[in-house]
């Protein structure tokens, strides 16, 4: 019997958490300090809804990756109400990284409308990506 009644609270606890992660994952990048991690499951979604945004695709082992991990936090702040920056950990999130072809990392990838419209791959300054970035606002 305590086992049984064990099991029911120990599922509902992990219900509880899955929910409350699943909430932080969901949460726009307008209302963040950062960017937004992105998944296989909700990728093709949240950059279909966003009018402008930049993808860095990485991996946490990844030295360059983690190089460009400041510019990233920092794009994301100066972009709020303006594009979106996200994340995808492309170890994590193997079937979005292969339907764009991601074979180097990092690589930031600028999407409009739903659209790829442009990659740039490598450790590439903050203002490379700021200008791409702006390209792509003002090609709207």
């Amino acid at each position: 019997m305590e086992n049984g009644e064990l099991k029911k609270i120990k599922q509902k606890k992990l219900e509880e958490r899955i929910k409350k992660v699943s909430e932080v994952e969901k949460r726009p990048s307008e209302t963040s300090s950062g960017p937004r991690h992105l998944t296989d499951n909700d990728f093709s979604d949240v950059i279909r809804e966003a009018d402008t945004a930049l993808v860095d695709f990485y991996a946490d082992w990844c030295g360059p990756c983690k190089m460009m991990a400041p510019a990233i936090e920092t794009l994301a702040k100066e972009y709020v109400g303006k594009a979106l920056v996200a994340k995808v950990n492309v170890d994590n999130n193997p079937i979005v990284a292969q339907k764009f072809g991601i074979a180097s990392i990092p690589t930031f990838a600028i999407f409009r409308k739903g659209k790829l419209a442009g990659t740039i791959i490598g450790a590439v300054g903050k203002e490379a990506l700021k200008g791409a970035l702006d390209r792509a606002i003002k090609s709207a």
